[in-house]
């Protein structure tokens, strides 16, 4: 396989789409950046794709502009395989809530409400906080403010569902799919549900929406890139310093 062929996306947390000529310096220049098996040079004249990344692309999606920089969505490897990096974070996060919930509803839960989000960059810090699926008073008119109510918009504040009895085997399958059995909220509630001998009917829990995503961030910002490529480095390399967290506050009523 050479590599101008689309590689097998397991591994590849990063893509990055540079010009076909400082692509080709990179043999010389920056060996190592091509070697990567984390990270994957595109070229943005690149002629063959995946099928899927094709039709991302068609999407509108992702592009194949020079410097343009794609991150590996963590828990989806088939139908949304990567986002641009300005959106990973925000994207990524609001798909973990909805495997949360979605593994709730296996679980056989009534209910899953948002009592509060924290919203977290650099130095910054901003709650908002939910009383009935409505939001209890507002945050301001600052940036980040305006930042967390837009993801706030995006949510579903709270899932109604008509209950059950929980279903195990398809909830253990749900977090190995999604790639989520490390994550301490949901195995833990998981867990919780393997003694059939006193049910639980409530628990509050926190969940961090962006752990999985900086993982993949990481790859980006340890990478050594080649000084014709510097200036690339430091456009991203200031987004990455600047940590986004979304952390969620969550009841659940089963």
């Amino acid at each position: 396989m050479t590599d101008d062929v689309w590689p097998e996306r397991s591994g590849r947390k990063i893509v990055m789409v540079l010009k076909p000529e400082d692509k080709e310096a990179l043999r010389s220049e920056g060996p190592d950046l091509l070697l990567n098996k984390e990270v994957y040079i595109l070229s943005s004249e690149q002629r063959e794709l995946d099928a899927d990344v094709q039709r991302l692309i068609e999407q509108g999606v992702l592009t194949l502009t020079p410097g343009t920089v794609w991150v590996q969505n963590p828990f989806e490897s088939e139908r949304i395989p990567y986002q641009p990096e300005p959106e990973a974070v925000e994207q990524f996060a609001l798909a973990k809530y909805l495997h949360f919930s979605t593994l709730c509803s296996h679980l056989g839960a009534r209910e899953v409400e948002i009592k509060q989000i924290r919203y977290k960059k650099g130095e910054r810090d901003t709650s908002l906080s939910f009383e009935g699926g409505i939001p209890a008073g507002g945050v301001g008119g600052s940036v980040d403010s305006k930042e967390l109510n837009s993801f706030c918009s995006q949510l579903s504040l709270k899932d109604i569902f008509e209950g059950g009895e929980p279903n195990l085997e398809a909830a253990t399958k749900y977090l190995q799919q999604h790639r989520l059995s490390n994550d301490v909220g949901m195995s833990g509630l998981l867990d919780i549900f393997r003694n059939p001998n006193n049910r639980i009917k409530s628990r509050k829990l926190t969940l961090n929406l962006t752990t999985e995503t900086h993982k993949n961030l990481k790859v980006l910002a340890d990478l050594k890139v080649p000084k014709f490529l510097a200036s690339l480095q430091a456009d991203y390399d200031r987004r990455i310093k600047e940590k986004t967290e979304y952390i969620l506050t969550t009841e659940v009523e089963f």
